[in-house]
């Protein structure tokens, strides 16, 4: 047993007598953290499973071998990562699992994944090549979402009751977010988004705290004397150069003064700070304020992601009905100066990608791959290196294609069809465009129903973006972007949409 301070990582033999004290000892931390007896229940259940997997499936009969468990506090609750190097599974090689009217008829194949997806808040799978594979969860602490007492409120005011705009003068300060304003600043979420912002943490003033004390996310608020206006922050990437700047809101009352802008704006400043490469913003595009305000401090569209956000975060007692998805506009500020480097654009889509990069003000130079290569490829069957992240908040799936190889192709169709056979509605690839297999992976990926969506640029790998819709519609005419570039990433991707369903009619 290894200590590596937040974390403990245990080598195991592959023997099934290991199963019941490991199940033992993460209970034991999970209960020192302070998870309540239903939740050691779910946590040991997953654990099972994830652990069951390598021991049944990851090595031939009688070979003996060790594999990993890897446990981590994290500013939330606790992850169990379990890797091993034994033969290569993936969550598409178990059969779909539908719960059965008549449990007497039923077909447990699959359930063992239907429990880990249903029982934690975070479940990934990665591929790593020479290195193995492994599965992480994570199960989240119980807190309270101010989002249900919210509603709970609404319902006592009048039907129509109108925004009370403030008039006077202004005068506030941006500062960093005190622990006793989260529960404030998870109202203000709520009265600027009611519950549809697409990271539910911001509704959890535990989690908010949480999240700043660990460094996890760095929240600024602009505060007057009497009230906290508005709320952004830094949420600080693990492993990548680039930073997200999100969570941001302004009370409608104090909207039109120019705060987001100003409190971005400061948190750009603490991302360069801290010395990242870049960062990125998110924005639904139900409208264009978040857009224009960040165009205003040099951010540029780069994609486009049709359908990939729920219409509305769900919580519990909370029911909604299925409405149609939203889309997301991905912009992106360099902040340090970009390298010229070479990358393998998919065929067709050069000219467009040059407009993007041009956008950008980042150089690339547009290469092809060597003949030689492509046809070394076509005799394997390895994977590549593949990392699957489902997300249950808004039913989608992000696959990340970091190393690809001959058998890509064939192992991305297996996975996407088994997340739609599980009704996921959205599928978002991001492919390595570093790689000279980039160019026939996506043209593959494409003939199979992917959409093209733009590019996610980084100071190491770029990744292209593309998408797969599991039966979902999108009014591309009810998108609105701000500024020449988001204009440009509706047509060309609505065409690209009304091209495929021309040829599907």
């Amino acid at each position: 047993m290894k200590s590596l301070g937040r974390s403990v990582t245990l080598h195991l033999p592959n023997e099934i007598w290991v199963l019941p004290p490991l199940q033992a000892f993460v209970a034991e931390a999970a209960h020192f953290r302070g998870f309540s007896k239903k939740d050691l229940q779910e946590i040991e259940i997953v654990l099972e499973e994830a652990v069951s997997n390598v021991l049944h499936h990851a090595y031939q009969e009688g070979e003996k071998a060790t594999f990993q468990i890897l446990l981590e506090n994290t500013p939330l609750g606790i992850a169990l990562t379990v890797r091993d190097q034994g033969i290569p599974y993936t969550p598409e090689a178990t059969p779909s699992y539908n719960a059965p009217r008549n449990l007497n008829e039923a077909d447990l194949h699959g359930l063992g994944l239907f429990l880990m997806r249903h029982l934690t808040e975070e479940l990934s799978f990665h591929n790593l090549g020479p290195q193995g594979k492994e599965v992480r969860f994570a199960k989240y602490l119980p807190t309270a979402s101010v989002a249900e007492d919210l509603l709970q409120e609404e319902k006592t005011r009048p039907m129509g009751t109108p925004v009370e705009i403030y008039q006077g003068p202004l005068e506030y300060s941006i500062r960093p977010l005190n622990p006793p304003e989260a529960v404030e600043i998870s109202r203000c979420a709520y009265e600027a988004y009611r519950y549809s912002y697409p990271n539910s943490h911001i509704y959890y003033p535990e989690r908010v705290v949480e999240l700043n004390k660990t460094g996890d996310i760095v929240s600024l608020v602009a505060a007057s004397q009497e009230d906290l206006l508005g709320h952004c922050a830094l949420e600080i990437p693990q492993g990548s150069e680039n930073a997200e700047i999100g969570m941001a809101f302004v009370k409608p009352r104090y909207r039109g003064r120019g705060l987001l802008k100003e409190i971005t704006l400061q948190v750009v400043e603490e991302a360069r700070r801290r010395e990242y490469a870049g960062v990125f913003v998110q924005s639904v595009t139900t409208h264009e304020a978040s857009q224009k305000g960040a165009l205003s401090l040099g951010f540029r569209h780069s994609a486009l992601l049709p359908g990939f956000y729920a219409p509305a975060m769900e919580f519990r007692n909370i029911v909604r009905a299925r409405e149609e998805r939203l889309t997301l506009a991905h912009q992106y500020l360099p902040l340090k100066k970009p390298e010229e480097r070479k990358i393998y654009p998919p065929k067709g889509h050069e000219d467009f990608l040059q407009k993007v990069y041009a956008s950008l003000e980042i150089p690339r130079i547009f290469a092809d791959p060597s003949p030689e290569l492509l046809s070394s490829s076509e005799n394997t069957e390895d994977p590549g290196e593949v990392s699957a992240t489902y997300m249950e908040h808004i039913n989608s799936t992000v696959i990340d294609v970091s190393r690809p190889a001959g058998g890509t192709p064939n192992h991305l169709h297996h996975m996407v069809r088994q997340f739609c056979l599980r009704r996921i509605d959205a599928v978002l690839l991001k492919l390595n465009l570093e790689d000279p297999l980039a160019p026939k992976i996506a043209g593959d990926l494409e003939e199979r129903g992917f959409l093209f969506c733009g590019v996610f640029p980084s100071f190491r790998e770029d990744r292209l973006a593309l998408i797969y819709l599991n039966n979902c519609t999108v009014s591309f005419e009810d998108i609105q972007v701000a500024g020449p570039m988001g204009e440009a990433l509706v047509a060309y991707i609505q065409n690209l949409h009304q091209e495929r369903e021309e040829e599907e009619a």
